[in-house]
């Protein structure tokens, strides 16, 4: 982070630090919970709660650094505890549409409160030496592109959980095949994002087909399996597919 000051900054760009700032906070920094667990409480231990208040304190601390406006920074903060509050409601309940749900709410208020005030920039977060509205434009994109790596892992185990299929095994998968497929979830998303963002569509079905083609064998034996895979995959890429999309459009209209 560096220290320029911009005398007359925007309000587009403002907001544009913001949705990466909640992007950074609140799926990568705080998107630390053990595997399997995404909608297990974390006030059940001391510790990761206090680093929850903490870093989520810090963000907002940065958000009044670079705004100068402390209602913005209360808004952060704020819908920063309705995110930590919703993601430890029920867990068999609507995972997804929660996760969904606050972080739109978050976009379209603090797009709200940053319009409603006329608030600009004051300090630039991320001086990335470009200009015409280019830092917007890359702050916004690497805000989608971390949520559809971290972001869609709440979307996906969200639609799985509520789908009501089994898994293979029939029970919950151990630690070791969750990292698995957190990796490969995650590894999916990034590459059909790039691609999608390159318009690359074609190569959409061949991703798929080649991921589906490797576990083919396995399908054969077991029909949960199969619908497992499938509703997961449709959903992976659908996060994607969605985010892929509004980059696309944002760079090609604003860049």
């Amino acid at each position: 982070m560096g220290n320029t000051v911009i005398p007359q900054g925007t309000p587009w760009l403002l907001w544009a630090h913001l949705m990466l700032f909640w992007m950074l906070s609140h799926y990568l920094i705080l998107d630390k919970r053990p595997l399997g667990s995404i909608a297990r409480s974390t006030l059940d231990d001391l510790n990761n709660l206090l680093m929850t208040v903490a870093l989520t304190a810090a963000f907002a601390l940065i958000v009044l650094w670079v705004s100068a406006a402390p209602s913005i920074a209360a808004t952060f903060a704020v819908s920063s505890a309705v995110l930590c509050i919703a993601r430890n409601l029920n867990p068999h309940w609507r995972l997804w549409e929660r996760e969904l749900l606050v972080t739109g709410s978050f976009a379209v208020l603090s797009a709200g409160v940053v319009q409603f005030q006329s608030a600009e920039i004051k300090r630039a977060a991320f001086d990335l030496g470009i200009v015409n509205g280019r830092t917007e434009v890359a702050c916004l994109v690497a805000a989608l592109f971390i949520f559809t790596i971290h972001g869609g892992t709440y979307v996906v185990r969200g639609i799985l959980s509520g789908s009501g299929v089994p898994t293979h095994a029939g029970t919950a998968p151990d630690a070791t095949e969750l990292k698995r497929g957190l990796w490969i979830g995650g590894l999916e998303r990034a590459v059909l994002f790039v691609v999608i963002v390159a318009g690359s569509y074609e190569a959409l079905g061949f991703i798929v087909a080649a991921k589906g083609l490797i576990r083919s064998r396995d399908f054969e034996k077991s029909r949960d399996l199969t619908e497992y895979f499938l509703i997961g995959s449709l959903a992976s890429v659908a996060v994607a597919l969605a985010t892929g999309v509004i980059a696309r459009y944002t760079i090609q209209t604003l860049w």
